[in-house]
């Protein structure tokens, strides 16, 4: 059933994405009357991408499941062969039971190596349609290629164009205009240009957003190279990229300001006077001290650790990959985790392998996290 779906959804991406490299700035602000096929293509998109998302996270889970069962299956495989020696059964009782599991195991194979292709396939469109997304939200073309366009108009797309002298943070462009609202700008860092999210509100505005959890929509068990580059969507859940972090950091004294929400609704926030993130050859070293709020300082003991994802283990414990375990990717340490910001999305969570923040609410997983940066120097 997973792979019929995901056939389903490669085709109507193939059918949906011609739609929107017609759609030109002039006939994105005309009203559903004026312009259906655009508008009504935005909203098939925007259906289309979240259950794309959701099927992504069924085949993740996928694999997960099978792998595990395979490990479970070999071991009752080991029993079922004691325990027939130990209760005298019958030899052809006996391979009867092993054949039974024998062929289980290579349903499960045959059932995540048919997935596994379209996976990827799925994956590639998905990071097509986040950027057209995106087009559609700030009112611009975004080519596929990844490239910043013109400009639409009109106060969204007001929002996104670059502010003169070219800002190279949220701080940036609240000093340039006062009366700049929330929402994705284009900032410029290391002579390259980012869309990011500016929250313009939160203790005098001027933040930077660098990680944002709501709904579960983005995958954040990911690679290295993923958390290097960044991935997601400004404007909902996103990773900003390890290599921004440390460009933005590297020349200028940074403070973090981190907002959070359980499941009922209650909020805290942690902010901390100096936030750095070193370079890749420094594995994106953390540094973050000068705790105040209400959450509880749960980031002093991911201070100073390196940057780890499953296939890049740099937590300091020769026994265990922390990433691989609690599912993320972050600065673990030998313990692991006081915090897991880019845990497993749940409900609940699951010796910490949700987003936890321990001090505050142990285990539990959190609804919605925001990091975000600003200037020491910053003046509100």
């Amino acid at each position: 059933m997973a792979a019929e779906e995901l056939k389903f959804l490669l085709v109507l991406v193939a059918v949906v994405s011609p739609c929107f490299a017609d759609c030109e700035p002039s006939s994105l602000q005309l009203s559903a009357a004026d312009s259906p096929t655009c508008t009504d293509t935005a909203q098939d998109l925007t259906k289309l991408l979240q259950k794309t998302q959701e099927q992504q996270q069924k085949l993740q889970d996928l694999k997960s499941r099978s792998t595990t069962d395979n490990t479970m299956l070999g071991k009752e495989q080991g029993e079922q062969t004691d325990r027939g020696r130990e209760s005298g059964q019958t030899v052809r009782e006996h391979d009867m039971k092993v054949q039974t599991i024998l062929v289980e195991t290579g349903r499960l194979k045959e059932l995540f190596s048919s997935s596994e292709p379209q996976y990827d396939q799925l994956q590639h469109h998905m990071e097509e349609m986040k950027k057209l997304v995106l087009n559609l939200e700030t009112g611009g073309v975004l080519p596929l290629d990844g490239t910043i366009g013109r400009n639409a108009g009109g106060p969204e797309a007001e929002a996104t164009q670059q502010h003169a002298g070219k800002p190279k943070d949220c701080s940036d462009v609240k000093r340039q205009d006062q009366a700049s609202p929330d929402g994705v700008y284009s900032i410029t860092v290391a002579g390259e240009d980012r869309r990011v999210y500016c929250d313009m509100t939160t203790s005098g505005g001027g933040w930077t957003v660098i990680q944002r959890r709501i709904n579960g929509g983005e995958n954040f068990f990911r690679t290295w190279a993923d958390y290097r580059s960044g991935f997601g969507l400004p404007t909902t859940e996103y990773w900003l990229g390890n290599d921004l972090l440390h460009q933005l950091t590297a020349g200028q004294d940074y403070s973090l300001y981190v907002q959070l929400e359980d499941q009922a609704g209650e909020k805290a926030f942690a902010q901390y006077d100096s936030f750095k993130v070193g370079s890749a050859e420094e594995k994106y070293r953390l540094s973050v001290s000068g705790y105040n709020g209400t959450a509880g300082d749960a980031m002093d003991r991911h201070d100073q650790q390196y940057f780890s994802t499953s296939d890049m283990d740099n937590d300091g414990n020769a026994a265990i990959n922390c990433a691989q375990g609690y599912r993320g990717g972050w600065w673990y340490y030998r313990g692991c985790v006081q915090t897991n910001l880019n845990g497993l999305y749940q409900g609940s969570g699951n010796l910490g392998r949700g987003v936890t923040w321990l001090p505050w609410r142990g285990s539990l997983s959190l609804r919605r996290t925001e990091m975000k940066i600003r200037p020491k120097d910053f003046v509100v």
